[in-house]
């Protein structure tokens, strides 16, 4: 499971170690969501400022979107839903409508 508090080198880096059977988290109404492809930003973008570990803070068009880490932010590029086929991170979007500062726990 992802831990959010940590910094997005750490995550990055479980995403990597975990690629089989992959990293996990929860979606706010707790559905699991695996993700298999992250690059760490060291420096949080502007979309993420005052969100706090764990919030979505939007999307990248065409590659995917960021999650806040306790330090830095996550680009989230390939996810599975609970039961559903791996995806691109875009792609997934399109279906899921989050809102910025949703928390995934």
């Amino acid at each position: 499971r992802l831990n959010w508090a940590k910094s997005s080198l750490e995550a990055e880096r479980q995403v990597r170690a975990f690629i089989r059977p992959g990293a996990w988290t929860k979606l706010p109404d707790e559905r699991l969501v695996k993700i298999f492809g992250a690059v760490a930003a060291l420096e949080r973008p502007a979309g993420c400022a005052g969100f706090p570990a764990g919030a979505f803070c939007g999307p990248e068009k065409n590659r995917g979107f960021f999650i806040a880490c306790g330090q830095g932010a996550l680009l989230v590029s390939k996810v599975q839903l609970e039961g559903k086929k791996e995806t691109d991170a875009w792609a997934f979007l399109q279906g899921m409508r989050l809102s910025p500062g949703e928390r995934f726990i």
